[in-house]
């Protein structure tokens, strides 16, 4: 986030600007932003009256209880004082070199690895850079969305526990790219592999991705076809190409064209090398059941049968002029979700580590309509890996109702 003017996070002669950001602090604090509008240093002044005593947060990248945990020589020394704590922190100069690093707490299961973490961010951007000077050598526009757009809006980076990349193109620029995908991407360091190219008669999902092949990492993605499917992916980060699709203005066609394509997705399941049902424990009793009904039919159906049923639903409303677009090969929980043609347009630059990349043009629209409130830090439940180490590979959907105490 960029800081407003010329603002100065120096108070009553201490810099707290390692620990607090005017824009970060208005932003998610609505009750001080109706009671302070435009006066910045009323925000900072509250910080340091009131906010750190609170534990409100007031910057994203410092959490004083991750901060604290990192440094066991502060651990209890001030009880439930947190304000003492920053008091000691900002003032004694044995933390300066400290308070330059981040502090977000991440949610890491005993053995779990941060150098492996990094190692899979470190891939994810390798695969982004690649898929950017591809699409700019055809004139192909794709767009940073989930959880990759998250954090490069709200970290200048990944979302420190997000260990997988996500992008989005329009079906007729995603066409192109698989057109040239042979030519530009031979295997050796990256392979494009389609939805139905994941072995004869073996079905993941619908997703598209573009794979790095040089390095592996130990990875849940390709779980349900292993033993089934292609061996020579298995352990390797892939980019998820997400397809937009037009979607049905009507909101009882939009109902009927996701439904379909749920159904689709049931049937196909059933062609996996193993079906683990845990990923819908969260689902109504209704819809686990539905799942296991479609599975059990899908094995009794062609799977090349599936797949032309698919083709033929998802590209339904392609010829009509709509106003919004479904992700038509996502997982089985986003197909209903609607997202506005002019939400992404020409796009707009973005960075993740300095390095430029594309955003919707309307990112703000677009992160709300997925999380909401998407500054604010989600439950420390949901900060963790869901792709490497020991992740359960489960899809869920981040309650951002549900925020973090600490921010």
């Amino acid at each position: 986030m960029i800081e407003m003017g010329e603002f100065s996070a120096i108070y009553q002669g201490v810099d707290y600007t390692p620990v607090f950001s005017l824009a970060y602090y208005r932003a998610i604090y609505p009750d001080l932003r109706e009671a302070f509008g435009d006066d910045e240093q009323a925000y900072l002044a509250h910080f340091v009256s009131s906010g750190m005593g609170e534990g409100r947060q007031g910057k994203l990248e410092f959490n004083i209880k991750e901060f604290i945990r990192q440094h066991p020589s502060l651990q209890g020394k001030y009880g439930k004082d947190l304000k003492a704590y920053y008091q000691e922190i900002l003032t004694n100069p044995k933390y300066a070199e400290d308070l330059k690093q981040s502090y977000i707490g991440i949610n890491m299961e005993p053995g779990e690895s941060m150098e492996l973490l990094h190692k899979a961010q470190r891939i994810n951007l390798i695969l982004l850079k690649e898929l950017d000077r591809v699409c700019k050598k055809y004139k192909l526009k794709y767009y940073l969305i989930c959880g990759t757009l998250l954090g490069a809006i709200r970290h200048k980076s990944f979302v420190p526990w997000d260990d997988d990349a996500d992008i989005a193109m329009t079906r007729q620029d995603f066409d192109v790219l698989k057109s040239v995908a042979a030519t530009e991407w031979e295997g050796e360091e990256f392979l494009f592999v389609d939805y139905d190219q994941m072995g004869k008669g073996t079905f993941l999902d619908f997703m598209s991705r573009l794979i790095y092949m040089k390095e592996e990492v130990p990875v849940v993605t390709f779980n349900k076809i292993r033993g089934k499917g292609r061996k020579d992916i298995d352990n390797h980060i892939p980019l998820d190409i997400y397809i937009l699709e037009n979607a049905a203005d009507n909101e009882k066609k939009h109902y009927y064209q996701t439904l379909a394509l749920q159904g689709i997705y049931g049937l196909a399941m059933g062609h996996r090398a193993y079906i683990d049902y845990t990923e819908y424990e969260h689902a109504s009793t209704a819809i686990q059941r539905k799942v296991k009904i479609l599975t059990r039919i899908g094995r009794m159906l062609p799977l090349g049968f599936i797949f032309l049923l698919y083709e033929y639903v998802r590209k339904m409303y392609n010829g009509h002029e709509t106003d919004s677009y479904i992700m038509s090969n996502g997982f089985i929980f986003c197909l209903p979700w609607k997202f506005e043609k002019k939400w992404f347009g020409e796009g707009c630059e973005c960075s993740i580590n300095n390095t430029l990349l594309t955003a919707p043009t309307n990112w703000d629209a677009y992160l709300r309509k997925q999380y909401g409130e998407y500054m604010r830090l989600p439950a420390m439940e949901y900060r963790k890996p869901t792709h490497t180490q020991g992740a359960s590979g489960v899809y869920y959907t981040v309650d951002y109702n549900k925020v973090s105490d600490e921010m």
